[in-house]
């Protein structure tokens, strides 16, 4: 899967991505890219299913590459437990997304169904993305 095989700490605290980030702004791998325009955390089950619609949408003839790694642990507390007693146990995995970083890059199929395969992943993501292309 997409989240770490061995970690030192399960949970970590929240924190905040600001900015724009600069040193992921460009395709590396692929043709076509999805490119978020505001900061988000996204889950491994949206990454999953995001992986899922883009082989289908283009018909498994495409390479994928994910470009963000779920490499952050959120934690929740049991419904029904009252405020303190330390932080919860850990829940899933997520990825920290700033503004302007690379989410998905595409490559080996053509312009249209390339495009058309990304649309139908923005309606999965939690944040705006912008579709770039490589020229």
């Amino acid at each position: 899967m997409l989240h770490p095989k061995k970690t030192k700490k399960t949970v970590s605290q929240k924190g905040k991505k600001k900015g724009i980030s600069s040193n992921t702004q460009k395709l590396r791998f692929g043709d076509f890219g999805l490119v978020s325009l505001d900061a988000c955390v996204i889950s491994l089950k949206t990454f999953e299913s995001v992986r899922r619609v883009l082989s289908r949408a283009t018909l498994r003839k495409a390479l994928i590459f994910l470009c963000a790694a779920c490499d952050t642990s959120v934690t929740k507390k049991a419904l029904g437990i009252r405020m303190g007693k330390g932080k919860g146990s850990h829940t899933y995995w997520a990825a920290k997304i700033s503004a302007g970083q690379v989410l998905v890059e595409i490559k080996g199929i053509n312009t249209s169904l390339a495009l058309e395969a990304l649309k139908r992943v923005t309606c999965k993501l939690p944040c705006d993305t912008r579709i770039v292309m490589r020229w």
